[in-house]
């Protein structure tokens, strides 16, 4: 069965990379790699990656140079249900007061399901194979910008409150785009080679009026896995 296969196309992650504290990670830098004690049934945040890598070693043995693994790091858009991209448009959208994770020059990367979806399917017709890291955008962005573009595209009055990561840990408070310098690697990396194999980037002030127009038409207004509620947010604004 497997020689009837033209191309094998696998959905990895940029998670597979071992030292995230590396800027500009290729697709040939080192991968992480599994503790010798850990348990392969459970899935956690340090295993995710390792696992990820082990998966492509077994695509790349069964279908040699037919393979094609996409390495995406956050999707945004439409229908996302990690809200990890959805936290941020919403917040920024209601309003007030806002508190955001120093520092807002933190770079941060992210790429839109539609445009991924469609560079891949361009791969798969031209049965291009290979290994590429696909997010976005082509230029490098920041936290603060991206929540500044959010603000003009939703026309919110929202004042951002930067807070330290010391007052964030301890309070337990996790944010979507939040990682420390030593990981900065995660949201810098290198994604040449996709943007030389075709992959294009649609506005990301589409991105974020389509995310919106899409949450607020739902039935519902759904609690977000990610981030503080209001309702913690303003308790946590008192301390200032």
């Amino acid at each position: 069965m497997k020689e009837s296969v033209k191309t094998y196309i696998f959905i990895s992650s940029i998670s597979v990379y071992n030292d995230f504290q590396k800027i500009g990670l290729k697709e040939t830098d080192e991968l992480g790699k599994l503790d010798n004690n850990c348990d392969l049934e459970t899935v956690t945040n340090n295993s995710y990656g390792p696992l990820k890598a082990l998966c492509e070693d077994v695509i790349k043995n069964v279908y040699g140079d037919r393979s094609l693994i996409i390495r995406p790091g956050i999707i945004a858009g439409p229908h996302d249900q990690s809200d990890r991209f959805l936290y941020w448009v919403k917040r920024i959208a209601k309003g007030g007061k806002v508190i955001c994770p120093e520092k807002p020059d933190k770079p941060i990367q992210f790429i839109d399901v539609r445009d991924l979806s469609e560079w891949i399917i361009t791969l798969a017709e031209q049965n291009v194979a290979g290994c590429f890291n696909a997010t976005g955008p082509e230029k490098k962005l920041s936290l603060s910008e991206m929540l500044q573009i959010c603000k003009l595209v939703t026309g919110s009055n929202s004042e951002l409150f930067w807070v330290s990561e010391d007052f964030l840990e301890k309070n337990e408070i996790v944010f979507p785009f939040n990682v420390t310098e030593e990981d900065y690697g995660h949201f810098s990396v290198d994604i040449s080679k996709a943007i030389q194999s075709g992959l294009k980037f649609r506005a990301l002030e589409e991105t974020i009026k389509d995310t919106l127009d899409w949450y607020t038409n739902l039935k519902d207004d759904i609690e977000l896995k990610v981030g503080p509620t209001i309702d913690r947010e303003k308790q946590l604004l008192k301390e200032f």
